[in-house]
């Protein structure tokens, strides 16, 4: 089976459960997991033997070939408990091409009672010859009020509607954003980006503190206000997702061309991949993105 769809939505949840129902001993009537046999109590200590997860090692970028070539001597063997044998493999685009060749027979002529779930919010990168072999399950992102009103319940209070736009209708996305109080801490990046505009801070001074930030957030949102910027530049606010500081965004997106934007925000997602790469400075990777913002404020003050 492939799951697919926009990150956020329960796909990962979703197989969990699948597979926890499957491997529950005592399984409900409606057939749920009972959550209460050795069975459920090992796949919550993620130690279940023939629950079988799959993802990118620490440290790298891909799943590889001889991940996969493990589990399908695994799958090979009788499953410990004489029921079904689960597999999640977790984001599966990024198998690499022999990880993805390798699992290829097994897709094709699986083992008895062997359920394979692959997990992707990018289907399109994966071998068409994977996806011809998988039951495809797309996962659309759910309906706004039914969302908005799953997040209050979760403690997204007053903010949901807010915190589903910033996490484009993913509720779980939306319910994360929360945890991280990401409403104030984006207001915050936001008066820091707009300080070095005003040359009321430095470069160096703002990628200081944003480089204290072990996920590089600020990074992130600063690619968010960009786009807005550029939704601003064609007149098209409905489509705003930093809705709320919008007062805030006009001022600043007349200050820089259409162009230049567009080139900024293509550097900002360029940063964000070197950011992962232990050998990249990441300080000076933020000032060489904060500096043309400082000069394009400084012109705008010297014609002013």
């Amino acid at each position: 089976m492939l799951f697919s769809g926009p990150a956020g939505i329960g796909k990962r949840q979703l197989a969990t459960t699948f597979a926890t129902a499957l491997l529950c001993r005592r399984p409900a009537g409606d057939g749920q997991a009972c959550g209460a046999c050795e069975a459920c109590r090992l796949i919550q200590a993620g130690t279940h033997p023939d629950l079988l997860q799959v993802g990118p090692l620490p440290e790298k970028q891909h799943i590889v070939v001889d991940q996969i070539r493990d589990l399908c001597a695994s799958l090979a063997l009788k499953s410990h408990a004489g029921g079904y044998q689960v597999v999640i493999i977790v984001p599966a685009e990024q198998m690499n091409t022999a990880a993805a060749n390798s699992l290829l027979k097994t897709l094709e002529e699986p083992s008895a009672n062997t359920l394979l779930m692959l997990i992707t919010e990018q289907p399109g990168r994966l071998p068409a010859t994977i996806r011809s072999r998988c039951q495809q399950l797309r996962f659309p992102i759910p309906g706004a009020a039914a969302s908005e009103q799953w997040l209050a319940g979760q403690g997204g209070g007053e903010h949901a509607g807010l915190l589903l736009r910033l996490a484009d209708g993913a509720p779980l996305r939306a319910l994360d954003l929360a945890r991280q109080d990401i409403l104030t801490e984006r207001r915050r990046w936001l008066e820091e980006w707009v300080a070095v505009l005003r040359g009321q801070s430095t470069p160096s001074a703002v990628a200081q503190r944003w480089v204290g930030d072990p996920a590089l957030r600020p990074l992130y949102w600063l690619g968010s206000f960009v786009a807005d910027l550029i939704r601003l530049c064609n007149d098209s606010r409905d489509f705003i997702k930093n809705i709320d500081l919008e007062d805030v965004l006009e001022n600043i997106h007349r200050l820089v061309s259409e162009p230049d934007l567009h080139l900024r925000l293509d550097r900002i997602q360029h940063a964000r991949i070197l950011a992962g790469r232990s050998s990249v400075n990441r300080q000076l990777l933020l000032e060489e993105l904060l500096i043309p913002w400082f000069r394009a404020g400084r012109q705008q003050r010297h014609s002013a």
